[in-house]
């Protein structure tokens, strides 16, 4: 199963009608959401991974750490718990560098889906852990030597550009309508 199939299945279903309960939400308009929303995220970790001038070393040990793949893992359980926005937060600051980065990837998904800014600014942060977990997961499975950066990285921008164009975001938005269709 490659690395989008895993993130979306871990926001299938009961996670989302969990957390579309939260905000009061249908749980197709926020499928909708989180499709829009996954491929930014993932998007912003591949530009981070490329940039020469960015250390990555705290994306891939936040990733890898085994507290944040079980999140992903058990996302169900997760998105009940009141600590993990306190966690997603904290990874937001490494995937997207600042709060005002979030809230411009929080405004892009509004205006794309027409869903409330303030609600998508709640959902980033339940988001965040199952993507970067599920990074972190898909990482380690393939067996890449974690302790050596560059590496990791290498494995990391393998797994998010599929058809290696350069771009993510074609790969993920072409997965994520199969996926919340079916």
């Amino acid at each position: 199963m490659d690395i989008m199939n895993m993130i979306f299945s871990s926001l299938q279903s009961n996670v989302t009608e969990k957390i579309a309960s939260k905000f009061g939400a249908d749980p197709e308009t926020l499928n909708q959401v989180i499709a829009s929303l996954t491929p930014k995220l993932t998007e912003e970790v591949k530009n981070k991974l490329k940039d020469p001038n960015v250390d990555s070393t705290p994306i891939i040990q936040k990733a890898t750490d085994p507290e944040i793949q079980t999140i992903a893992e058990k996302a169900q359980e997760y998105v009940e718990k009141d600590d993990i926005v306190d966690k997603g937060n904290e990874l937001l600051g490494y995937i997207t560098g600042s709060k005002e980065k979030s809230k411009e990837i929080a405004a892009q998904v509004a205006d794309e889906t027409g869903f409330d800014f303030s609600m998508i600014k709640q959902l980033l942060p339940m988001v965040a852990p199952i993507v970067m977990g599920t990074l972190g997961k898909t990482l380690s499975q393939s067996n890449a030597d974690v302790s050596d950066v560059s590496n990791a990285e290498k494995s990391l921008l393998s797994f998010l550009d599929f058809d290696n164009d350069g771009s993510i975001i074609d790969d993920v938005i072409g997965m994520a309508g199969k996926f919340f269709r079916s």
